[in-house]
């Protein structure tokens, strides 16, 4: 409690608080702003000083620091307060601290996503009973696990523990190890699956009570006790009178099991897979049939791949295959036993808290399911798991659509366009939702989706494109003509023309208008580096075939195979080179050129009969002509 001091010269009693600097933390240095309230008190039997007010660190607030002196003689003379005493060299006794969720989530994140990039959703930490659990989702892809308290004496140690997850290309461990290693290395130290941050009751003395003008105390005799938790809010205590903790079952058997394999898990993080799949195997040799040493061995076998049979092997002397979750799901699946991975999965969604996973898991089961029943019941089960999670909203949206559940597919459109956050987000939502309408052969509904598109960016060429491919459906062609030019001439003002609105122009011009010539001089803007210019090409010379201009369609199906021929290969690339084959070869009678068109169609679909009889037909004329050559008289 606060001592007062003695009567000052005026005779008036007054309580010793001295206005000292304020300290905050800014990224982990402190500086000193305002003015950081110390006072006297007795504690314990001892005068000494404390904060009277809480003090912010980062996500941190140290709610009490208290420092005894324990040498002082008596009667004691408190006339002088606060300053007759800060510059003796006290004994910490206690440090209170605690943090929210939400404030360590806001300091938290970003430090994840400068590893990952940006997450679906924010990241989500919640309260275990002794710890605190995480979870985070991007690119269909949810991990999630617990870090365990284990203090030390005045070390605070934290143990990652049931982590899971899916991942794909990645050992799950290993990419949630690195990324909180990233996020927490400036204040823990890593060894194995153990973070340690040493001596915190001396850093926090350091960091504020010199700052605040008074000498860091000795700390050695404080230790930290077990996490308390209330609604939000975690507290945890620094205290002399601490002794050992007393850890729960699972926090010890966490411990326990990372001292054993922290060789193992250290050579995992740095990637060196093979080292550490010796360690790991090296362990379980002393401790068999260790479900989470076996598990980890089945995921990097799994991940290696060519080794499922040894995986399934190695699990199946520990659990059964459809215990083992994911992983287990994943070895039947490659094996050919679909039904066993649909229950392998089934038995980890039961057990799952973390709700973007299991939705995920859903996912998964969905597509495991095409062939043995419609997946459509398993699908709304993971939107129910995680009704805001966009991925998996999205593929439900698009089998709602294929399948012509027009209602539900709308449902979920509109749902998933709410959702977006911001006008960019809205467009993207809007001009995917009508590609897939599109797609589906639902074209009023794609139509109503693309003028949507088109509030939020009314100039945007992608959404003309799409909504005049709507327009061209539904049987309305010249409102799509009317649409596209609009369309081609604002991105023209903009200095860039779009490929896919100029080529869709030029062919209504073409089939609606009739206007070959200007279907043509639309194509020929199209540059050589566009993703469509190998359509440009392909019409421009069937365009200039029909017209009569011979020589100009030869030389536009000669660009078209360079352009193939640079590795600009798209679907339909070799049926055109044989077009362009038998036009030269039947129009023009240059086999030579028809020939090299042959070569590069039978480069692309080597096993195509007519290809192959094509090319022989045409190369069998060369070699006629080439023999009637050497035959003939020379000049």
């Amino acid at each position: 409690m606060p001592v007062p001091n003695s009567t000052g010269p005026s005779g008036a009693s007054t309580t010793d608080q001295v206005e000292l600097p304020r300290v905050e933390a800014n990224r982990g240095a402190i500086k000193v702003d305002d003015r950081l309230p110390l006072c006297l008190s007795a504690n314990r039997g001892h005068l000494g000083l404390e904060f009277c007010e809480p003090v912010e660190i980062g996500p941190i607030v140290v709610e009490k620091l208290v420092l005894a002196f324990e040498n002082l003689r008596f009667p004691l003379d408190l006339s002088g307060g606060v300053p007759a005493f800060r510059h003796r060299r006290g004994q910490l006794q206690r440090i209170s601290l605690s943090f929210e969720l939400s404030r360590l989530r806001q300091w938290l994140e970003p430090r994840i996503r400068s590893v990952l990039g940006a997450l679906d959703r924010p990241l989500d930490l919640w309260l275990t009973p002794g710890g605190i659990g995480f979870g985070w989702v991007r690119d269909s892809c949810a991990v999630a696990g617990e870090l365990h308290w284990v203090p030390r004496g005045a070390d605070a140690r934290f143990v990652v523990d049931a982590v899971r997850g899916i991942d794909p290309g990645q050992v799950v461990f290993a990419k949630v190890v690195r990324t909180l290693d990233a996020a927490l290395s400036d204040k823990f130290s890593r060894h194995g699956r153990i973070w340690t941050c040493r001596q915190v009751g001396r850093k926090i003395s350091r960091s504020l009570l010199p700052a605040a003008g008074a000498r860091a105390p000795s700390s050695d005799a404080v230790n930290f006790g077990l996490l308390s938790t209330e609604v939000d809010r975690v507290r945890i205590e620094l205290d002399t009178h601490i002794g050992e903790n007393a850890l729960s079952p699972s926090a010890l058997r966490a411990l326990e099991f990372a001292e054993l394999v922290a060789n193992a898990d250290n050579a995992l993080v740095r990637g060196q897979l093979e080292q550490a799949r010796e360690e790991y195997i090296r362990v379980l040799e002393q401790a068999p049939r260790h479900r989470e040493l076996v598990m980890i061995i089945a995921e990097m076998d799994f991940l290696a791949g060519g080794r499922e049979h040894a995986a399934l092997g190695l699990l199946n002397e520990t659990l059964p295959a459809i215990s083992a979750g994911r992983i287990g799901a994943e070895l039947l699946d490659l094996v050919g036993d679909r039904n066993g991975a649909v229950e392998a999965l089934e038995t980890m969604i039961r057990g799952e808290r973390y709700a973007p996973l299991r939705a995920l898991l859903h996912l998964r089961k969905a597509r495991l399911e095409i062939g043995l029943k419609s997946p459509v019941k398993t699908l709304d089960e993971a939107v129910a798991a995680a009704p805001t999670l966009a991925s998996v909203r999205w593929v439900r949206f698009e089998a709602r659509a294929q399948r012509g559940d027009v209602d539900g597919a709308l449902a979920d459109a509109q749902f998933l366009e709410t959702c977006a956050s911001g006008a960019r987000e809205k467009f993207g939502a809007c001009i995917r939702c009508g590609t897939a309408f599109i797609g589906a052969g639902l074209n009023m509904q794609a139509t109503r989706f693309f003028e949507r598109a088109l509030r939020y960016r009314p100039d945007d060429s992608k959404a003309a494109v799409g909504l005049s491919l709507s327009f061209i459906n539904v049987g309305q062609p010249l409102r799509a003509i009317t649409l596209l030019e609009r369309a081609v001439a604002s991105t023209n003002s903009s200095g860039q023309t779009d490929p896919h609105a100029q080529l869709l122009l030029a062919n209504l011009v073409a089939t609606e208008i009739a206007d070959l010539p200007q279907a043509i001089a639309r194509v020929r803007q199209i540059s050589a580096g566009s993703e469509v210019a190998v359509e440009a090409r392909l019409w421009e010379a069937r365009w200039r075939q029909k017209l009569g201009d011979i020589v100009g369609a030869s030389v536009a199906w000669a660009r078209m195979r360079e352009l193939v021929e640079l590795g600009q290969e798209v679907d339909g690339s070799s049926l055109w080179l044989t077009e362009a084959a038998i036009f030269e070869r039947d129009t023009r009678h240059d086999l030579q050129s028809a020939e090299r068109h042959a070569a590069i169609a039978l480069r692309i679909s080597p096993h195509d009969d007519k290809i192959i009889v094509l090319y022989r037909e045409i190369a069998a004329a060369v070699a006629t002509v080439a023999s009637n050559a050497t035959r003939s008289p020379t000049s």
